[in-house]
């Protein structure tokens, strides 16, 4: 129990209010103080000097000023909220806070700030504010289940353990933005991988089926041993059938030709190391030229929600399967049409020279490689040069030109369905990479447990909308839109049931966010009916609220202290304020 006084706050002069025993009700006609001593209360539970700070008619509010808040004639305000294990009181114009012990507290959504409120946000908003409210934290055992979760039938790709707790290590150090930018890096770099080892774009459905122009259909599902060991056989029969002497000088032409292919190879990887620092160059300044344009198609202009100022929501291109992140900036002019179509060719231009790019550093890439493995195998045909005699002649010609194409073939072969194992196994692990960006994204594992989440709370919602006559009152897991009945809320009336549905939502986020009381200010004129269901609500949830309402005469108030009131098993009292003084009302029948 507490103790709510206020002294010279805008309307009010004096008002002593209890706070902490089931509802305190005030009511009175309009321009009196309900708002006021509404305004008041949430000040001192939320030790916010400035408690309508965004409230639709109250954007402009500030330190500066705050003399407004002081009642007319009067040199001071304060409020000051005593009583269990602390106390607060602040001052004005001063805006002075000072706090002690600990105070009755609630947070701005339970005292029904009107920016607060889940029906004034969007729907990225809704979602953000229900992550936190609800604490719908991800763990590792969530994670973890969803990377191995099937779905629609479908068994998802195989990520082990140690593999997911390397990724969740990644989330708890750097954050769930870095975790995806980090499983989006890893993507591109598969892609790239898979580009060298075939020459073409890797597709989530077409790399499971690449296969070489000259691929033969019993290969499929052979092992490299087999290939490897025909390479051997074929070696060995080239090698009876010239001798060792012609296996010699046979040899010594095929490494004098590696020798040479690798000093040529020297001189190209200088070329290709210095179009590769050029191309990434090309890339970065590209990049930079890209982030900076900013696409007439995707500008968003819209009102900043603390200075009013003009600004763009930009989303930004996510690749390789990311998310995106949305920013803001200061826009520019509106552009006329010529000029809009103009930057359209520029947006246009920009990806095309953007692609072109990247598609010759990936061909710089594999040329790089290329020339690495030829220079490699130079230097070792050279030293085996070196310790070779001199040259003798060998077997008859056809039988070692047949002998040689014979080990040409097999090596061929060898070559490709590595090649193709080589590129199953990028695939697999681009696959798996997917699927590591799908559970970090935004539709991902935050996604399943802030929806079981908001389940839970829809629950919540039932039982509270039950006590106010009210039909099932839902939040969508999807999409965050707010239903009463299956309607969506922006097409109810205040006399449908508006005023009662901010109210269900504000006592049911105190409830989950630990606050110890709600204030609810009814604004439209509202019936005795719906007034007793919201105190109802508030003595079955246990909540301790403040409640102000319209009422043109005392005698139409509830009077919660009277007999009949606690025999219904209304808990609270009832007050009537008038020229800014607040009284009890008698207590009556």
């Amino acid at each position: 129990m507490a103790d709510l006084s206020i002294r010279n706050y805008r309307r009010i002069t004096t008002v002593d209010l209890p706070l902490g025993a089931g509802v305190t009700l005030v009511c009175g006609r309009n321009g009196q103080g309900k708002s006021s001593t509404a305004e008041a209360a949430r000040a001192a539970l939320t030790a916010d000097p400035l408690p309508a700070r965004g409230d639709a008619e109250q954007k402009a509010r500030t330190k500066k000023a705050a003399k407004d808040l002081v009642h007319d004639g009067a040199e001071s305000g304060s409020v000051t909220l005593a009583g269990g294990n602390g106390s607060v009181q602040i001052r004005w114009p001063a805006c002075e806070v000072k706090a002690s012990g600990r105070p009755l507290s609630a947070s701005a959504m339970a005292v029904g700030l009107r920016d607060t409120s889940l029906v004034a946000m969007d729907a990225k908003e809704r979602f953000a504010t229900l992550r936190e409210v609800l604490k719908a934290e991800v763990t590792w055992n969530d994670l973890w289940a969803w990377l191995r979760q099937t779905r629609d039938g479908v068994a998802p790709p195989a990520v082990g353990e140690d593999l997911a707790r390397k990724i969740w290590e990644t989330v708890e150090k750097d954050g769930w933005v870095n975790a995806v930018e980090r499983a989006r890096t890893r993507g591109i770099d598969f892609q790239n991988q898979y580009k060298i080892v075939t020459g073409g774009k890797w597709g989530s459905v077409k790399g499971a089926d690449w296969r070489p122009e000259a691929w033969d259909a019993r290969w499929d599902n052979q092992p490299l041993a087999v290939f490897a060991d025909k390479v051997t056989a074929a070696r060995a029969a080239l090698d009876a059938a010239i001798g060792t002497a012609a296996v010699v000088q046979d040899r010594r032409a095929r490494l004098e030709q590696a020798v040479a292919a690798g000093v040529a190879a020297q001189e190209q990887a200088l070329h290709v190391g210095a179009a590769l620092d050029q191309a990434q160059k090309e890339l970065a300044a590209h990049q930079k030229d890209r982030d900076s344009f900013v696409d007439p198609e995707v500008l968003h202009r819209a009102s900043c929600p603390h200075c009013a100022k003009e600004v763009a929501v930009v989303p930004e291109r996510g690749h390789g399967g990311g998310t995106l992140v949305y920013i803001l900036t200061v826009p520019g002019p509106k552009l006329s049409d010529k000029d809009l179509k103009a930057a359209r060719l520029k947006a246009a231009s920009l990806d095309g020279a953007g692609q072109r790019i990247k598609d010759n550093l990936a061909q710089l890439l594999r040329q790089q490689a290329e020339a690495a493995a030829a220079v490699k195998a130079g230097e070792e045909a050279q030293a085996e040069l070196a310790q070779m005699g001199p040259a003798v002649e060998g077997a008859a010609p056809e039988v070692v030109t047949a002998a040689q194409a014979a080990l040409t073939q097999a090596e061929a072969a060898h070559a490709m369905v590595k090649a193709v194992q080589d590129a199953h196994a990028i695939h697999v692990m681009a696959l798996q990479n997917l699927h590591i960006q799908a559970a970090l994204g935004d539709a991902g594992v935050r996604a399943a447990v802030l929806a079981a989440s908001i389940d839970d709370f829809n629950a919540d919602l039932d039982t509270l909308a039950v006590t106010l006559g009210l039909p099932p009152v839902r939040i969508d897991a999807a999409d965050a839109s707010l239903t009463v009945g299956g309607r969506p809320f922006r097409d109810l009336s205040d006399s449908e049931g508006r005023v009662r549905v901010r109210a269900l939502l504000q006592l049911a986020i105190a409830k989950r966010d630990g606050s110890d009381a709600v204030v609810i200010d009814i604004e439209a004129a509202t019936d005795r009916r719906h007034i007793l269901g919201l105190i109802k609500m508030c003595n079955q949830a246990e909540m301790p609220a403040l409640i102000t309402c319209h009422m043109d005469h005392p005698d139409d108030a509830p009077d919660l202290a009277s007999d009949k009131a606690k025999g219904a098993g209304y808990v609270g009292q009832s007050f009537w304020v008038e020229d800014g003084q607040v009284a009890a009302l008698p207590v009556g029948g």
